[in-house]
């Protein structure tokens, strides 16, 4: 209670999330000091917004942010990233839950980041460089990752509570070589989008049942292990090792029912009726297939149109002879 009869200017910061508490403590101000004239108030800082900022991050944060309870926090456009001032700011922020860095200049990394109460995390169009980990972020659910031409690689391991993972479209020009992610019991949904021509990808999800777009890629080897996923849509400039990872992705995913592949040459009709009579492939129900005419179209950069005429459908030979035997009995 606040009462001062000659009280010109006040200014109160509380560290209180509700509002409408600091609106009742500015009303009793404003009754036990009748000259006041300027009163403000403000809830003890929950948000941090810095956009197309020249000062240095974080050292020209004051005290007062450091010693805030943040729980989300947006950097875009920013030209003065310090890259050991961040990682700590980040790793201290004990109630963390939104982390978006966009468009920012001065950070090449967040790899020594630890925190282990973000939820979600977005990281497009930053000036990262070399190989990227994500190992720190044991709360993590949902991760927005653009990171442009200069990573090299890209690993996401031991998120136990990641469920979406987005990955954003990296320039064909890029210098990504390795994508990996592993120990990530709870992804249900991975979106990809165009990557850059690889020489490994590797995705094991034992819960993962959705891809929201087919795997566009140029790769050496591909490794696919999610024994939840039901369908799989795959388009490959170049893919090297293309039969025995076919052999291996279908081991890996038991409850495929489809599988799709596009643009990538040389695929034998007979290997495809291998590959789709595997033992282990009792969900599966067909492969289909549409080479692209020609190596020119195949390393074309531009999506490859449906052609019904030219698709190459297989079904399991176990499903051909129980349609036989259903034929003949109806007969």
């Amino acid at each position: 209670d606040i009462q001062c009869p000659q009280l010109r200017k006040c200014t109160i910061q509380l560290a209180a999330m509700d509002s409408a508490a600091i609106s009742r403590v500015i009303a009793r101000v404003r009754e036990g000091s009748p000259w006041v004239h300027n009163v403000e108030g403000c809830v003890l800082q929950s948000e941090l917004s810095r956009q197309r900022s020249g000062q240095p991050i974080p050292a020209s944060f004051p005290q007062s942010v450091w010693e805030a309870p943040l729980v989300k926090v947006r950097l875009v456009k920013c030209l003065n990233l310090d890259q050991t001032g961040v990682e700590a700011f980040i790793s201290r922020l004990w109630r963390l839950r939104s982390l978006r860095i966009e468009k920012c200049k001065g950070i090449t990394t967040i790899n020594n980041c630890r925190n282990s109460s973000l939820h979600f995390l977005s990281l497009t169009g930053n000036g990262f460089t070399g190989d990227m980990e994500f190992r720190g972020f044991p709360n993590l659910r949902t991760a927005k990752l653009g990171l442009g031409r200069n990573v090299t690689s890209l690993s996401l391991i031991d998120l136990p509570n990641l469920a979406t993972l987005r990955l954003i479209r990296s320039k064909p020009t890029g210098s990504l070589r390795r994508l990996i992610v592993k120990n990530v019991p709870r992804l249900r949904t991975l979106e990809v989008n165009w990557f850059p021509p690889m020489e490994f990808i590797s995705i094991e999800a034992e819960r993962l049942t959705e891809c929201r777009s087919k795997f566009f890629f140029t790769a050496d080897s591909v490794s696919v292990k999610c024994p939840a996923l039901t369908f799989l849509e795959l388009e490959a400039r170049f893919w090297t090792n293309k039969e025995n990872d076919l052999r291996a992705i279908v081991a890996g995913c038991p409850m495929l029912e489809g599988l799709d592949i596009v643009r990538v040459r040389g695929l034998s009709q007979e290997f495809l009726q291998q590959v789709a009579d595997t033992p282990s492939a009792e969900n599966l129900g067909w492969i289909s297939y549409l080479e692209a005419p020609s190596e020119e179209a195949s390393m074309s950069p531009e999506r490859m149109l449906r052609n019904e005429e030219a698709t190459l459908e297989i079904v399991p030979t176990r499903l051909k002879d129980q349609q036989k035997e259903n034929n003949e009995e109806a007969n």
